[in-house]
């Protein structure tokens, strides 16, 4: 239990405080380039946070899991160039 609420502790951060505040240096750089994968990112986070929230809620109410609540891991790979 205490891993969903960490994990989702973090997404919460990256939602709430972390993007935020790279879009802000982002638009103030001018850097046009890097504001739609940070609003991708951002949206794969809300997503996340939703994930384990409900994880959380079926663990809390004891509720069995299927295989479709079994959470992958994914990182996000920026690449430039080849």
């Amino acid at each position: 239990m205490a891993n969903l609420e960490m994990a989702k502790d973090g997404e919460d951060f990256e939602i709430d405080e972390m993007y935020p505040a790279y879009v802000a240096v982002a638009k103030e750089q001018k850097e046009n380039k890097t504001l739609r994968p940070m609003s991708w990112a951002l949206e794969a986070k809300k997503n996340h946070s939703v994930l384990y929230g409900e994880s959380r809620e079926r663990v809390t109410a004891k509720e069995d899991i299927g295989d479709e609540d079994i959470l992958g891991v994914h990182l996000l790979w920026l690449h430039r160039g080849r």
